[in-house]
């Protein structure tokens, strides 16, 4: 049986005093449904040190239609698939949180997890042990004995593209694809107060430091409409503010790499173990 590593749990009152929790605990991060976290720790791929829950706060659990059509945040997938404004103004996102996994984990699972979803590939996503065997990657690397972090250490390679200078890990959340396509916008929580941005703004093409913020919810438009709602909700993600690798037109493999990811390779910051 894989066990959880130990942990402190905190239950914020309101949405500030989580922001306020995760801002005083770098190794802090958020629990909603859990569904991924919780096997992520097994894993030790995440480590937290505090976590701190936030699914009973009722104003993250919200589904409004008036104007444009707001989520919370701790919204269950179940709720968003099953509920008939969603599903008659915007069958692509009830269709994408009707599909997620099984029932059980769509009642558990959250919007604002799957939107912050950790990224994984057939070597990340394994057991702490397996992982070990082969020599942990870079997204995970052996200076941190296996669990996740935000940028390579020296050391550390790729095993799905060994030569390459970055993580090719990838996003698998659901439901982001369908409200971007919708126009979706987000709110964001922090210490400093609310801010929008357009979902798609939120993410980076990276495999470690692939959210652009540390906070994340989700508001999608009326049919045909560009959106202008908002939802509030506070939830962490595990990046950090760092260089990301340039675009690149050329597919990830081994051989010489261009100028541009070089340079990006020299920047890299060093991670260090929890």
């Amino acid at each position: 049986m894989m066990r959880a590593p130990k942990f402190r749990y905190y239950a914020a009152r309101t949405a500030k005093d989580a922001v306020k929790a995760l801002a005083g605990d770098e190794r802090a991060m958020l629990l909603a449904g859990g569904t991924d976290l919780v096997p992520n720790m097994k894993r030790r791929q995440q480590t937290p040190a505090l976590v701190v829950g936030i699914r009973h706060l009722q104003p993250l659990q919200h589904i409004a239609a008036g104007g444009a059509l707001t989520i919370g945040a701790a919204t269950t997938l179940a709720d968003i698939a099953a509920h008939t404004r969603v599903t008659k103004g915007y069958a692509a996102l009830a269709k994408a949180a009707g599909s997620v996994a099984t029932v059980h984990l769509r009642n558990m699972a959250t919007l604002g997890g799957n939107l912050c979803l950790d990224t994984r590939c057939n070597y990340y996503n394994q057991s702490h042990e397996w992982r070990q065997a082969i020599d942990f990657c870079m997204k995970a690397p052996k200076s941190t004995n296996g669990h996740a972090c935000q940028a390579p250490d020296g050391a550390s390679i790729c095993w799905v593209a060994t030569s390459s200078p970055r993580c090719w890990a990838v996003s698998s959340t659901d439901t982001a694809p369908a409200l971007i396509a919708l126009g979706a916008d987000v709110t964001l929580l922090g210490p400093e107060g609310e801010r929008q941005l357009p979902l798609e703004q939120l993410y980076a093409n990276d495999g470690m430091a692939y959210l652009t913020k540390r906070t994340c919810t989700c508001a999608a438009p009326p049919a045909g409409t560009r959106p202008t709602g908002n939802c509030g909700a506070a939830a962490r993600s595990t990046s950090r503010c760092w260089a990301s690798p340039p675009p690149s037109s050329s597919s990830p493999g081994r051989g010489a790499r261009p100028a541009a990811a070089r340079r990006w390779s020299r920047r890299r910051a060093s991670c260090s173990a929890p």
